[in-house]
């Protein structure tokens, strides 16, 4: 349960669920906390695509993407990845492979894209909810480097430059408490 003891959420690989619980992760949102939806192999299309989960998420699903790519943001000047322009040039991006990930049908109108893949597809979309924020990755954060009975999406935790230092950010940027570190 989303309480006031906690400014922000991560909901790591997102089955469907309850329009009643999409509606305290919103409510949740709203009142200044932030939450990050990472999408993988327990999403469902059509929960995914419900009215309540739509409040949240930054557009329909379409289908799982299996196209090969890596995460590769373009630039990182959005709060959330700006600690990391110092290192642009020496993160090794291409090592943040990604073999699936969330394609969405069309983006809404109030939602930014925070980073793209090397493909150019959406992997990081921000949206604002009241006084809070919102973040939907198109591919888990915590998927296992060797899935028992499928493939793994990608292999982001096996890196942990720059992993680690994005996850780190982006907590603080979910918090909106960017000086401390938060765990």
């Amino acid at each position: 349960a989303l309480t006031e003891s906690f400014q922000a959420a991560f909901l790591l690989d997102t089955p469907p669920l309850e329009a009643e619980a999409w509606e305290r992760v919103l409510e949740f949102a709203e009142g200044g906390g932030g939450v990050a939806v990472c999408l993988g192999h327990r999403a469902e299309l059509a929960p995914m695509n419900s009215v309540a989960a739509g409040r949240i998420l930054p557009g329909p699903l379409k289908m799982q993407a299996r196209d090969e790519t890596f995460f590769r943001p373009q630039r990182l000047d959005h709060p959330a990845l700006a600690a990391l322009s110092d290192y642009q040039e020496t993160i090794p991006w291409p090592e943040c492979r990604v073999f699936t990930y969330w394609e969405l049908e069309r983006l809404e109108a109030d939602v930014y894209v925070v980073a793209r893949y090397a493909n150019g597809e959406p992997a990081l979309i921000e949206r604002l909810a009241g006084r809070g924020r919102l973040l939907t990755f198109t591919t888990p954060l915590s998927d296992p480097l060797a899935p028992v009975g499928r493939e793994p999406w990608n292999v982001l935790p096996a890196q942990p430059w720059p992993f680690v230092a994005i996850c780190a950010k982006l907590a603080g940027y979910l918090s909106q408490d960017v000086d401390n570190e938060l765990n």
